[in-house]
């Protein structure tokens, strides 16, 4: 399952990025995770039950859940990874629909690397 992420606001240290629907909390990235990875002002998110799902490129980790919240679960981001995104707050509708319990898998790339443009899927 994947989402679009708008910037939001800047700071000297992180970026904030947040989805129209609200179905992912907001995402704060550093600001050299972004240069590196040449993102501007959109993201794709990308949700799965396990890494494999995902294609190599970009930033994938896993997830492990951490607290519930009435329309929202608060996932950290594994001991082992990187720690480059801390946690992710994702709509408990759209982990129905991934069919995932304590743990899930983000990955975070750049519109482009993703095929161009983006359009919107029915």
């Amino acid at each position: 399952m994947e989402f679009i992420l708008r910037l939001k606001k800047t700071t000297k240290c992180k970026a904030c990025f947040k989805e129209n629907m609200d179905r992912i909390g907001r995402i704060y990235l550093p600001i050299p995770l972004l240069e590196k990875m040449n993102i501007g002002g959109e993201i794709i998110l990308q949700l799965a039950p396990d890494k494999s799902y995902f294609s190599p490129g970009g930033y994938a980790a896993k997830f492990v859940q951490d607290k519930e919240t009435a329309k929202k679960v608060r996932y950290t981001e594994d001991i082992i990874e990187q720690g480059e995104m801390g946690f992710i707050y994702v709509n408990k509708n759209v982990l129905e629909r991934l069919g995932v319990g304590q743990e899930i898998a983000v990955r975070i790339v750049a519109p482009r690397e993703y095929g161009g443009a983006i359009i919107a899927k029915g």
